[in-house]
């Protein structure tokens, strides 16, 4: 029984170790955006993509006048 027990405890051990490492990632990466965001506000968010486009047509329309 103990080598039954010791076989799957073998195998398993490497999936947690990787799991946890993934989840520990994960939460960091979540972390550092925040941060990010917070340290430079609202400003760096990108435009919506239809403010590019009305925003390019008018570039264009100057110059076609």
């Amino acid at each position: 029984m103990g080598l039954i027990v010791g076989l799957v405890c073998w195998i398993k051990f490497p999936y947690q170790v990787y799991i946890e490492a993934r989840r520990k990632v994960a939460l960091r990466r979540i972390e550092e955006a925040e941060e990010y965001l917070r340290q430079h506000g609202r400003e760096d968010v990108v435009e919506d993509i239809w403010e590019k486009h009305i925003h390019r047509m008018e570039q264009k329309n100057s110059y076609d006048n």
